[in-house]
This record gives structure tokens, C-alpha cells and sequence, in this order.
């Protein structure tokens, strides 16, 4: 469904350091609700679009629920494993309201959209331009590989209607050398890397669903980042958050001396994590190298 496009691309804008491109969009079921032309194409080289419409036939509500369900193939090589993460459930007139809530910024590609206020919300053409998918809004805990998402459609805990969109998302790009002493093209690897910044922070992610210190690993994780840079971009990002911490490092400090910093009661800021994390009881991992 054309409006859930924008959901699966605005989750909760994190520092950048990812880059997402629509590979396909097709209709799998669902005729008689709605008829989709929506085809990715390439714009140029690099760059990936999704064009056409989507025809809403009937008249909908919060009786109309959409779903998602997310297939992961690390590899990209269609080998897909069911991923345990969705985004939340939400009837169509309370989607559209939040859309334009939040993710307004997201939608100028998308014409005639219905207000957030209209409810029910008539039949009608809805229409995609040159629409490039909006890395930006994505955490950046996604992990790397082709993604295929079913978009869902329910009335009354029944299937209705189902879409497919596949995704491939990439990650910083880093470097590995490879030398033919003979020029013969017979490459073997180099040891040689590119200098790094300093020490490096990752983090590893178990999750227990029940809450009961019963840990799975969870496949999630922050991309790793020399020090300075994640100082820099903590207080590009996250300076309303900082206020509770004393003694932080400024932005621009590097190398950054020994010091004690100071937490006063501070809270934790639920705003800032993505809607797509699961309940239940969380055990990170923060490393340094």
C-alpha cells in the first residue's frame, strides 16, 4: 500500500551513516481494495526512484489495519531469514495522522494524500513522483543486506490484501587492498588498511522476551565509530539529551583527555529509539577497541 511506503522509511532520524534503495514494489493480493503502478526505476547511475499510483477503491477506517512482516538475506542473494523486528500496527485514519503528525517532511513526493484529520477516508488516486527512499530516516541499527517487506492489509483479523517491496540497505563503505606483484591480474590480499581516528566503540545487543534474564542475541547493532567522531555527532544530533551529563567532551575536542563525567538523574529518553524495537528486557553490550 502507497501510504505504508512512507512508515517503512520513516522510522526515527539517527546520524547518518546508512544508505537504503528501493529495488522492486509489486501487488501480491487484494484487487478489489486497491490497484497499484508503482515501479522502481532508475533515475540515474546511482540512484534509484519509485513512480506511479495506487487506487484506494473503496472507503476505509481504523477497521483497515496494515502490518508488516521482514525477511532479511545478509548476503543479498534472495536467501532470506525472517527477521524479528516489525514496525507497529496501525488502522489506516490513525496512520495517516501520524504521517503527517511526523513524517511530514517525507511526503513531498506523494500527492493527494488524505488530512490527517479526514476520517473515513474516501477512494481515491494517490500519486508517487521520482520518489528516492529517504535514508535519513532509518536508524542506522539496520543491518546491511537485501530486505523484503510484506506490507499487510487486515479487516477483522482477516488478510485482505498484501504487498512485497524489496530493499537493499548499505553501510559505510571501508576498504581491503589487493596486490598482483605480476600485474597478471592474480590478486592476493594486502595487509595494508586505511589510519583509523583512535579507540572505537560497537555494541552487541541480547534480548529476553519474557523479561526473565532468558537472553537471546539479538541481530541489531549500532555502527561502529572512532570516539571523537561519536562525541562530534552526539552533540550535533542529541544536544537537548546532554543537558544531565556533566563534563561531556566538547564537540570539536580531539584527542579527548582523561576525565569523570557526571550523570544527574538522568532519565532515559524513549523518544529517541526506533517504534520498532519489541517489549521486553534488553541487555547491552558496549565495547571499545
Amino acid at each position: 500500500m502507497i501510504l505504508f511506503v512512507v512508515i517503512v522509511s520513516g522510522l526515527v532520524s539517527l546520524a547518518q551513516s546508512i544508505e537504503i534503495v528501493f529495488e522492486s514494489f509489486e501487488q501480491i493480493s487484494g484487487y478489489e481494495l486497491f490497484e497499484t503502478t508503482l515501479r522502481v526505476r532508475k533515475y540515474n547511475h546511482t540512484t534509484n526512484v519509485m513512480n506511479g499510483t495506487t487506487d484506494l477503491k473503496i472507503e476505509v477506517n481504523d477497521t483497515l489495519v496494515t502490518s508488516t512482516d521482514l525477511w532479511h538475506s545478509r548476503l543479498g542473494n534472495q536467501q532470506f531469514n525472517h527477521y524479528p523486528m516489525k514496525l507497529p500496527t496501525a488502522g489506516a485514519c490513525s496512520f495517516i495522522k501520524s504521517l503527517r503528525d511526523v513524517y511530514e517532511k517525507y511526503i513531498e513526493d506523494i500527492h493527494n494524500l488524505p488530512d490527517g484529520d479526514e476520517c473515513p477516508i474516501k477512494a481515491r488516486r494517490i500519486t508517487i513522483t521520482d520518489m528516492v527512499f529517504p535514508s535519513d530516516a532509518v536508524p542506522p541499527i539496520v543491518p546491511k543486506g537485501l530486505w523484503k517487506v510484506f506490507i499487510i492489509c487486515s479487516l477483522q483479523g482477516r488478510e485482505v490484501s498484501r504487498f512485497k517491496m524489496l530493499l537493499k540497505v548499505h553501510h559505510d563503505v571501508s576498504t581491503a587492498f589487493f596486490h598482483s606483484p605480476l600485474g597478471n591480474q592474480q590478486f592476493n590480499h594486502y595487509p595494508m588498511k586505511l589510519p583509523t581516528l583512535g579507540s572505537c566503540a560497537s555494541m552487541e545487543t541480547f534480548h529476553s522476551i519474557l523479561g526473565n534474564q532468558q537472553f537471546n542475541y539479538y541481530p541489531m547493532k549500532l555502527p561502529t565509530v572512532d570516539v571523537c567522531t561519536y562525541m562530534k555527532s552526539l552533540h550535533e544530533d542529541y544536544a537537548q539529551y546532554l543537558k544531565d551529563i556533566i563534563n561531556l567532551p566538547g564537540p570539536d575536542e580531539c584527542p579527548i583527555p582523561i576525565r569523570e563525567i557526571i550523570f544527574l538523574n538522568k532519565p532515559f529518553p524513549p523518544e529517541v529509539l526506533p517504534k520498532v524495537l519489541t517489549t521486553g528486557l534488553w541487555k547491552l553490550m558496549l565495547i571499545t577497541k
